[in-house]
């Protein structure tokens, strides 16, 4: 199943099969009532993310705001990435520098936006998946965004 130590009531959310978006209010409602506050907090939400559970649609997008929300804003120094917040984020979703699923993708690229300064090590992790992607046919970027062909297309143009 998993060996993360989820409180309650994500404990019992990760048990279903599915995750629906009732899931999401219960989560937001009674565990995390004002948004994400540390980084146990995070890691609960990105282990429930990553159970091999069928997700609705609004999980994603939820699971982006929330960590997004959290990084950039709820935590010094407020609306900027430091050096510290990137190290925590690139632990968090890329520890051997590739991002597996395309909400983590979503979220690293989201906090880059948000935020009004990010250190040069989280573009460039942002820019190692369009790499990985070319070279090895890796990670998410190549599951998720890259469409079958050789070198650079548009959709690759726009993501740089």
């Amino acid at each position: 199943m998993h060996d993360f130590s989820f409180r309650y009531p994500a404990s019992a959310i990760a048990a279903k099969q599915r995750l629906t978006v009732d899931d999401i209010l219960v989560l937001r409602k009674h565990m995390f009532p004002d948004g994400l506050v540390s980084q146990d907090d995070a890691a609960q939400i990105l282990a429930l993310h990553r159970l091999d559970q069928e997700k609705c649609e609004a999980w994603d997008n939820w699971l982006i705001e929330m960590l997004a929300a959290y990084v950039v804003v709820n935590t010094w120094p407020h609306y900027e990435v430091d050096e510290a917040k990137a190290e925590w984020l690139r632990g968090a979703i890329a520890p051997d520098g590739v991002i597996q699923t395309r909400a983590e993708l979503e979220l690293l690229l989201h906090c880059i936006e948000m935020a009004k300064s990010v250190p040069d090590t989280l573009v460039v992790l942002a820019l190692n998946q369009l790499l990985l992607a070319l070279a090895t046919g890796e990670g998410a970027y190549a599951r998720f965004f890259r469409k079958k062909r050789v070198g650079l297309g548009a959709g690759d143009m726009d993501y740089l």
